[in-house]
């Protein structure tokens, strides 16, 4: 799957591996990217977003994600009912396509 940003540009493929700065609206904001990438086009839980940009609890990614809504940089629509752990969050303007390039 290939993501493209809000503003039309194709991401630069990553490996979803520790590579962001620690704890910063950004960090969150591209370990999400990356592991969409990775994992065609699924949300990131909230522990897998704190481990990856060495944020030390929960609550402090639960800062940063209410930073990006407010920014309009994500979306985090309501969990199904009965469903309170399920974590989607969308990237707006983000699209996942099929990557044909791969034969699948």
């Amino acid at each position: 799957m290939s993501p493209h940003t809000a503003l039309g540009a194709r991401l630069a493929p990553s490996p979803h591996t520790r590579q962001h700065s620690t704890g910063t609206v950004e960090s969150v904001y591209n370990s999400i990217i990356a592991y969409k990438r990775a994992h065609d086009g699924n949300s990131p839980t909230f522990r897998e977003i704190m481990e990856d940009c060495g944020i030390s609890s929960t609550s402090v990614v639960l800062y940063y994600l209410n930073k990006l809504e407010q920014r309009g940089l994500i979306r985090r629509p309501e969990p199904p009912i009965g469903n309170r752990n399920a974590t989607k969050i969308e990237v707006v303007g983000g699209k996942w396509t099929k990557d044909e390039s791969h034969g699948g």
